[in-house]
């Protein structure tokens, strides 16, 4: 059997503690080669230096200022030939024999993006598998289920809707998935661990806070209309405040507070949003 070609882009900026683990992760995936293009932004750590030593066995490598993580992608994507792409960042990592099964999956011709399990690991020795259901891409417009190194996509599709938005920081996989969806790209999903995920406590989605919470508000307002707009608002405005609510001290006041009122709206918008839907609204904010 022919099997997809794989083209895979690392996006790195002084990432010299992870990168090496990165490039390893793609360089002894199992099956034919994998197009592996990395993209530096002009580390000034030594990442540069790691990556020189796997010159021979790089596709491409570039080591050069850019205009943040979306555009150093976009020009990695650029140089891609695969019949599929995705992105893996410096500080994660491929699970092993990811692309085999990204690989035998693509032959089948029946999906455009696959959306895999992901294992996420923190610094104090704790891990959880997170999978996609089929269910919850119905939601993609309220939340982003897909874990975007676990996920890979027709380069065909990719050039299709034009690439990443490079005006976007914190929420341009996402966006890149809604026109995908948008488009008429068809997913599907897979339980099999595609990609490790390392929970730093300094990964964007952690530190971007209310930039990060505007951005995807932004977002969201962009990609719903009509009662799905409202409950754009609802959500940023409303819900997620009565979320962060119960940060708050005293603790056992602000949480029963929320609790409450949350669970008042919930039940009574409930019926008019969809219960899953609304649960779910408030999960893109951090």
């Amino acid at each position: 059997m022919l099997y997809p070609r794989v083209s895979i882009v690392t996006a790195s900026l002084n990432q010299a503690a992870t990168i090496e683990r990165a490039i390893r992760s793609v360089l002894d995936q199992a099956g034919p080669p994998v197009e592996y293009i990395v993209i530096d932004g002009g580390s000034t750590d030594g990442a540069r230096e790691i990556i020189e030593r796997y010159t021979s066995q790089l596709s491409y490598w570039i080591s050069e200022q850019d205009r943040g993580q979306s555009h150093a992608l976009n020009k990695g994507f650029a140089r891609a030939t695969g019949d599929m792409v995705g992105w893996l960042n410096a500080d994660d990592e491929l699970a092993p024999n990811a692309l085999s099964t990204v690989r035998e999956i693509f032959s089948r011709g029946s999906c455009d993006v696959l959306c895999g399990a992901c294992l996420y690991l923190d610094h104090q020795g704790g891990r959880r598998v997170a999978r996609v259901r089929p269910r919850d891409l119905d939601l993609l417009t309220v939340d982003d289920p897909i874990h975007q190194p676990s996920c890979f996509w027709s380069r065909r599709w990719h050039e299709r809707v034009g690439g990443l938005n490079e005006r976007l920081h914190y929420g341009m996989d996402w966006d890149l998935w809604l026109r995908l969806a948008r488009a008429g790209a068809r997913f599907e999903t897979t339980d099999h661990v595609l990609s490790v995920y390392h929970v730093t406590g300094t990964n964007k989605t952690a530190v971007g806070g209310e930039q990060r919470n505007r951005e995807l508000y932004g977002l969201l307002r962009q990609y719903n209309q009509g009662q799905w707009r409202l409950l754009t608002e609802l959500a940023y405005r409303l819900l997620w405040p009565l979320k962060r609510m119960r940060r708050r001290q005293p603790r056992w006041l602000y949480q029963n507070l929320s609790n409450v009122t949350r669970t008042a709206l919930l039940v009574g918008l409930g019926p008019l949003f969809g219960f899953d839907r609304l649960r779910r609204c408030t999960h893109p904010f951090s």
